[in-house]
């Protein structure tokens, strides 16, 4: 009898926890279900476990295959499984947020799981990826200022009016951070009229910023860089003096978003040191900008 019993307790708990089982793979495969609609009249229900150019794969109970997004009609995702996805659209800005339908005329996301809908037209999107993206975000530049010698000895040199021109990107590795190519001219002559003393320098710098947003349109950016600089120097009596020279730079600038992921305005400050192997010049270079971004 108590064997009996014994079998029948053991059944009984076998068979709650064959259930338990079933139940849980049952609400687990539900959560991360999709439901996908393709244009032929197939209905997919899977995961999709990889997003690529112009394809997604998915795994279903019996497969994983690969679908071409020109073939989907529609993605209608569960509430509660609501997957984390990266927008890029056209004018390189990056959407954060989590994926609630997509067909071939929109997207529709949240910015977080329990907010309200928002949609984008297909025709602004550009990738929509799971993993993170960094836009390269391509600026340009036109930066005039001050070119302030401050040792150049007897020469006296004097502060000079300077242009700088410059390309930029993000840092496709790092968030925040952006490179940035310049090329400038400036000259600086002595400050006494009757000398013929003057300085032409144009520097070539490539350097790295990072950014500080301070706002939402405000952000500060330290930065450092290195280059080289072509020198003339032209005395007294006329004579030219042509040289090449390695160049340092630090310093910081202040940027305003005038059109957000369009144009900016901001003020920069820069201290360079310029180095021909057997002197060593410090100049301070500072001013304004305006940059477009594409």
């Amino acid at each position: 009898m108590n064997i009996l019993n014994s079998n029948a307790i053991f059944q009984s708990i076998l068979i709650l926890a064959v259930a338990f089982l079933l139940v849980a793979l049952a609400f687990s495969g539900h959560a991360l279900a999709e439901i996908i609609s393709l244009h032929d009249g197939q209905v997919i229900n899977g995961e999709i476990i990889q997003r690529g150019d112009g394809y997604i794969t998915v795994k279903t109970k019996y497969q994983t295959r690969m679908i071409y997004t020109g073939e989907i009609k529609s993605i209608e995702k569960e509430r509660s499984g609501l997957e984390r996805v990266y927008i890029l659209t056209r004018d390189n800005a990056v959407i954060p947020g989590y994926l609630v339908e997509e067909d071939a005329l929109r997207v529709v996301y949240r910015d977080e799981p329990n907010s309200a809908d928002k949609s984008i037209s297909k025709l602004d999107v550009l990738k929509m990826s799971s993993e993170e993206i960094h836009a390269v975000d391509l600026e340009f530049r036109f930066m005039p200022g001050a070119f302030i010698p401050l040792n150049s000895g007897g020469a006296k040199l004097g502060p000079a009016t300077s242009f700088t021109g410059s390309v930029g990107m993000n840092a496709m590795f790092l968030p925040r951070m952006r490179f940035l190519l310049e090329a400038g001219y400036a000259k600086s002559e002595n400050d006494e009229p009757r000398h013929g003393r003057s300085l032409t320098v144009i520097p070539v710098t490539l350097s790295a910023a990072y950014r500080f947003p301070l706002t939402r349109r405000l952000e500060i950016a330290p930065r450092l860089g290195l280059g080289f600089a072509m020198l003339d120097y032209k005395t007294d009596e006329g004579d030219e003096l042509s040289t090449m020279c390695l160049s340092t730079v630090a310093g910081f600038n202040l940027s305003f978003a005038f059109v957000p992921r369009r144009f900016y305005v901001g003020v920069f400050t820069d201290y360079m040191l310029l180095y021909d192997f057997s002197a060593l010049l410090h100049t301070v270079n500072l001013g304004v900008y305006a940059g477009f971004r594409l």
